[in-house]
């Protein structure tokens, strides 16, 4: 017999989806004026129960909707003091105030054919990043935009296949690393595109091949500065820190031999000058990781490397580092003047790692 995998809440418009005990009444079985969620019941749809005391929140999700045929909108028993409302027609819990709730209520009352995209479809399929809040969402459309809070619309027509990623309708990968173009520097666009080609989900020339987009000029910098040998977002940016600088182009993640030997693998290597810099991420706190890093480093030094360890704490400090990276490389030879490079930015003068709020439609 063949076995079946378990059903997946999040499968979207799925038939194997794990019925709600209650017999909820769910969107696609009401009068709504808007058309169905594009993600499925037993998900982050809205479920609301006929019971003898009335309605009542779902344990999960928690969500009340207010359906017309059900309840008249603006009923009393949806005004308590224990709900907010993240958008118009969605009740949430007063203590769920993060924004993959409020991104769950978004879902629940989008048109039929819209999809997340731009930052939000980043942040669903786990791109990385600046750290700033998510919201608002962004989605496209293929005709008319709407008018409701929260979320940044965009129009353009919609692609055959509509990818699902966590449940959620969003763009190709490289449709929203393209969007990305629109609102991230070349730094955050580098760490986005290294993940994409690491996973292989974009192709090298694929990514080079930038369209006539907002923001394409910063695309095609990026595409030409990434790499699918980068392993982690902040080695990424650290890169391009270094290459801004001025400082001579690392090889990346490369193993260290000698005699024969893999003593280890470094993040940054600078062979010619026997320099090695790593990025010391929150795994390089565990005790076992510790005890390795240092046996490994110790290895380097034996062998003639000189390592420097870059930890958060230096990586928010990251003019001090750079003169530290600087000196090692001069220190074992290195006499290039250290010249920084230009590269293109955003003309509208915004702060650079930041994704401003926008309102207006692209």
């Amino acid at each position: 017999t063949t076995r079946r995998s378990p059903p997946n809440p999040l499968r979207p418009n799925g038939t194997d989806t794990p019925a709600c005990p209650h017999k909820c009444v769910t969107k696609t079985q009401g009068r709504h004026p808007e058309s169905a969620p594009n993600i499925s019941c037993g998900s982050v749809r809205s479920l609301i129960h006929r019971s003898f005391d009335g309605l009542h929140v779902c344990a999960q999700p928690r969500y009340i909707w207010e359906m017309a045929f059900l309840i008249e909108p603006g009923a009393p028993r949806t005004r308590t003091a224990r709900l907010r409302i993240p958008t118009n027609g969605v009740r949430a819990e007063i203590n769920d105030d993060d924004w993959w709730t409020d991104l769950q209520a978004i879902a629940l009352v989008l048109p039929e054919h819209a999809i997340f995209s731009h930052t939000t479809a980043a942040r669903i399929a786990g791109i990385p990043l600046p750290e700033v809040d998510p919201r608002p969402f962004h989605v496209t459309v293929p005709h008319h935009r709407g008018r409701r809070n929260g979320i940044v619309w965009h129009q353009r027509p919609m692609p055959d296949e509509p990818e699902y990623v966590r449940g959620f309708r969003v763009t190709g990968p490289l449709q929203t690393w393209l969007d990305l173009g629109s609102v991230l520097d070349v730094d955050d666009l580098v760490a986005a595109a290294d993940l994409l080609l690491r996973r292989g989900l974009v192709a090298p020339d694929t990514l080079k091949a930038v369209p006539p987009v907002r923001g394409a000029n910063l695309l095609r910098s990026a595409a030409a500065l990434a790499s699918p040998r980068s392993w982690s977002p902040r080695e990424s940016l650290l890169r391009m820190a270094m290459h801004r600088h001025g400082l001579p182009e690392p090889a990346l993640n490369v193993e260290i031999i000698e005699d024969g030997i893999v003593l280890g693998t470094g993040d940054l290597v600078f062979d010619e000058f026997h320099c090695i810099v790593d990025y010391d991420g929150d795994t390089h706190r565990e005790w076992q990781q510790r005890i390795q890093d240092t046996q490994t480093r110790n290895a380097y030094g034996q062998a003639g490397w000189i390592h420097l360890g870059v930890t958060s704490h230096m990586f928010d400090r990251m003019p001090r580092t750079l003169i530290s990276i600087e000196s090692m490389l001069r220190r074992r030879g290195w006499s290039d003047p250290c010249t920084p490079r230009e590269l293109p930015s955003r003309k509208d003068g915004r702060v650079t790692r930041a994704i401003p709020p926008r309102t207006r439609a692209s």
